[in-house]
């Protein structure tokens, strides 16, 4: 062998592996490896996630009634301002000016109108994207 040419090595490979999973419950092997490392790890990790999920159905519950409350408060006021305006409306008429009434109780009845109608358009559009957003497939990371 001539001293130009060493002599060839043998090539070595690295192997990486990575694993992951998508939710708060890992795989019954993985959970299976942390009871190896930790007893009853795989029992502490499954109460944690359904610990995890019944906090977050709780706070589910609070927003959803939440929204409802405001609900029912903005259209309680809506209604109370609306009832106020007609009966300005019908204080002006009485006093002489039907054509001045008639405007305003026509403005009332049109705000009413025009705010249920964007609330019925905004409710479309969110009941479509929560759709959209749910038919998705997820993120991969």
């Amino acid at each position: 062998m001539s001293e130009s040419n060493p002599p060839a090595r043998p090539a070595s490979q690295i192997t990486a592996t990575s694993t992951s999973f998508e939710g708060p419950i890992p795989p019954p092997q993985v959970l299976q490896q942390y009871n190896n490392i930790v007893s009853n790890a795989a029992e502490r990790i499954l109460r944690m996630a359904e610990k995890q999920s019944d906090h977050r159905l709780d706070l589910e519950k609070r927003v959803v009634y939440s929204n409802v409350k405001k609900s029912y408060v903005g259209m309680g006021l809506a209604a109370v301002i609306a009832l106020y305006g007609l009966h300005i409306a019908k204080e002006i008429a009485i006093n002489g000016n039907p054509a001045t009434a008639g405007i305003i109780a026509t403005l009332d009845i049109g705000g009413l109108i025009s705010i249920a109608i964007y609330n019925v358009r905004a409710q479309r559009t969110e009941r479509k994207t929560r759709q959209e957003t749910s038919a998705a497939p997820p993120a991969r990371r």
